[in-house]
């Protein structure tokens, strides 16, 4: 995380560092979209898409891979779908992951409530403005017909992402997107 303040004192640049850590901590963003003319009722069995080619766009190495394999694999299962390896399935799951660069561009009145007019030795009154640098992350499921590839049902989840974790927590971020993502499929209409 980077910070760069503009006319800032180091009491006033220290809450804006708590409060900017506390931004970066907030909960993830979940969303999701479906075609309502499926009936989501009918599917039990699914398997992956192809994976996608290495060095392309967004995230496809082996490590997060298999993390999110292993999450999706555990919240279908549990929901009594079944992995289907031969045959044609109900539905494909595929999943894309990307990291971006983002700024958080912030202004502080610094006048504090205080009657016009009112200033002390070296008060000066103004807005400043405040950037923040972090990296967001982003996670999207796809559900697809086998037999047309339409897509059928998206998910997707955005949070802040902390380059400095360990693989354990890594696991257990990717655990509580797909979990998220996953809680909204199939969707209420069709729920089972």
């Amino acid at each position: 995380m980077r910070a760069i303040g503009i006319g800032l004192t180091p009491f006033f640049a220290t809450v804006l560092a708590l409060g900017a850590t506390q931004l970066g901590c907030q909960t993830m963003d979940i969303t999701s979209d479906w075609d309502p003319a499926i009936d989501f009722s009918k599917l039990s069995t699914y398997d992956w898409m192809p994976d996608p080619e290495p060095g392309g766009p967004g995230i496809n190495d082996s490590l997060t891979r298999d993390r999110v394999y292993r999450a999706v694999d555990r919240v279908l299962a549990d929901r009594g779908y079944v992995h289907h390896v031969s045959g044609t399935p109900d539905f494909l799951v595929g999943y894309y992951g990307a990291v971006e660069t983002r700024l958080d561009v912030r202004s502080l009145d610094d006048y504090y409530g205080y009657r016009p007019g009112w200033s002390g030795p070296g008060y000066r009154r103004g807005i400043r403005t405040y950037v923040r640098e972090y990296d967001q992350g982003t996670l999207i499921l796809d559900i697809s017909d086998p037999h047309t590839s339409k897509l059928m049902w998206r998910g997707s989840a955005q949070a802040e992402v902390d380059r400095k974790r360990t693989p354990y927590e890594r696991e257990a971020t990717i655990n509580e997107a797909v979990n998220r993502i996953l809680e909204h499929f199939p969707p209420s209409s069709s729920r089972r």
